[in-house]
């Protein structure tokens, strides 16, 4: 199967010293959302770990709990002359490190950094939505 979950929106509020992001992803006829919050003037690596786990927590919200995910690193780097967003996610369950990049190219580094999360993990995602 190819189809997978896809990015459809991701929306950041500050609010007060907070700035929280909301990951919504598609898939099939249903959206799922996870939200995140940081210090408002944070680091850019800060704000990126927001919007990864922000997309982390969108996808235990389309498992409905059968799988715990945490985001234990992000990075922003280049490949080559391109910039790209790089996360590490931790598998609880299985006890594994799973790794994802994304280009940047022509969006914002957030939607780069939600794409990286889906990387890392829809190998492993695409059986537990299917049921298995």
């Amino acid at each position: 199967m190819t189809e997978r979950p896809i990015l459809a929106t991701i929306e950041s509020v500050r609010t007060g010293s907070l700035e929280s992001a909301t990951v919504t992803l598609a898939y099939r006829d249903q959206t799922n959302s996870g939200s995140a919050t940081t210090s408002v003037g944070a680091q850019i690596g800060d704000t990126l770990k927001m919007v990864a786990e922000a997309a982390a927590r969108a996808i235990e919200a389309g498992l409905e709990g059968r799988w715990t995910l945490e985001v234990r690193a992000v990075a922003l780097g280049q490949v080559g002359d391109e910039p790209v967003c790089l996360v590490q996610v931790a598998d609880i369950e299985a006890g594994d490190l799973l790794f994802g990049i994304a280009g940047v190219g022509n969006d914002d580094v957030e939607k780069a950094m939600a794409r990286a999360v889906l990387d890392a993990t829809n190998r492993r995602m695409l059986p537990k939505l299917d049921g298995d």
